[in-house]
């Protein structure tokens, strides 16, 4: 975290290239939040289970907090942000891990564009953050609550009966 990127490995990517992904301060308050509150054991969002996350626990999340939208959504809502605040659309393709189509312009483009895109990220950070309230209240089960909660369902259909 001291070089304030995130590389993701080629076999975690869909393009199956690796990803170096620079981090806001923004991201890295969260990220350093979440250790604190999760540990350091390489998992940053664990499972209530303390494993790793599934692919539709970020979708579940949305649902269970009432937020009208799906995961992918986050992705697309970047892009608009980025043409709207004047990003090249070569340096916002590259922060989402896009390739180049055309064959000739991919064989002589080799930058990854890191430095535009830390400033690109910063702002983005900043744009994030800049509606969110000091602690956000999001309802994140851990597993004792729902335990509690089924429960609580069980005695109230044997209330019902």
């Amino acid at each position: 975290m001291e070089a304030k990127t995130w590389n993701a490995p080629a076999e975690h990517t869909k393009g199956s290239k690796a990803h170096v992904v620079p981090l806001s301060k923004a991201a890295v308050r969260v990220l350093k939040q979440a250790e604190s509150e999760f540990g350091d054991d390489g998992i940053i969002f664990p499972s209530k289970r303390g494993k790793m996350l599934q692919d539709f626990a970020l979708s579940k999340l949305l649902r269970d907090n009432d937020v009208a939208g799906v995961a992918h959504g986050f992705r697309s809502s970047f892009r608009d942000w980025a043409a709207e605040h004047g990003w090249e659309r070569d340096i916002a393709e590259a922060a989402l891990a896009h390739t180049v189509s055309n064959a000739v312009e991919a064989a002589y483009r080799r930058t990854k564009f890191l430095d535009k895109r830390r400033k690109m990220m910063e702002q983005w950070g900043e744009h994030c953050m800049a509606a969110m309230p000091v602690r956000p209240k999001i309802k994140v089960r851990v597993r004792r609550k729902v335990k509690a909660r089924v429960r609580r369902k069980v005695k109230a259909r044997v209330r019902r009966k």
